[in-house]
């Protein structure tokens, strides 16, 4: 299975738009947002992708409860799974936890419990693994920061990440 992973989109709607198209013709079937969607807007647009999309809030992330109800009303499209910023899953046999923040998320790779651990907050793509344990950051979707809009897709058959840069042609930065 390949699950679409990305963080930071903080409004980025081109880009937001962007990836859920170009993740289901990479065949990803599922997602994951690693926090600062922002605005209920862009939930909107998260809740009518092709694939069921699990976030977790980032301490950009505005009216908490309203994100929480357009995720309730997108039919389990979109849903959170959080715990002050973090959450743990299982996708197809794979144990992932996720995190905005990154000192969580280097520590729950570190207690080797999980085969992945996904985080947002920096906007830096990383890609790094703790004994078999993935850490990697997506980078961000909404551009303006570090001036590159990406997402990773991860293969959960061979354990796998491999970053998708989107070409700054097809989306602005914001």
């Amino acid at each position: 299975m390949n699950i679409a992973v990305f963080s930071d989109s903080h409004d980025n709607t081109d880009a937001i738009t962007w990836v859920l198209h170009h993740a289901r013709q990479e065949g990803c079937t599922y997602g994951i947002h690693c926090g600062d969607i922002v605005a209920g807007f862009s939930a909107q647009l998260l809740a009518q992708s092709p694939f069921p999309i699990i976030a977790v809030f980032g301490n950009n992330d505005g009216d908490h409860k309203y994100l929480r109800q357009v995720a309730a009303e997108s039919n389990g499209i979109l849903t959170f799974s959080d715990d002050g910023g973090t959450g743990t899953e299982t996708i197809d046999n794979r144990t992932i936890f996720i995190s905005h923040y990154p000192e969580p998320a280097r520590h729950a790779a570190s207690t080797g419990r999980y085969d992945a651990v996904f985080y947002g907050h920096t906007h830096h793509h990383a890609i790094d693994a703790i004994g078999n344990t993935l850490l990697c950051n997506p980078g961000e979707l909404y551009g303006g920061r570090t001036g590159t809009i990406s997402y990773l897709i991860y293969d959960t058959t061979r354990h796998t990440v491999r970053t998708i840069s989107i070409p700054r042609t097809a989306v602005k930065c914001q």
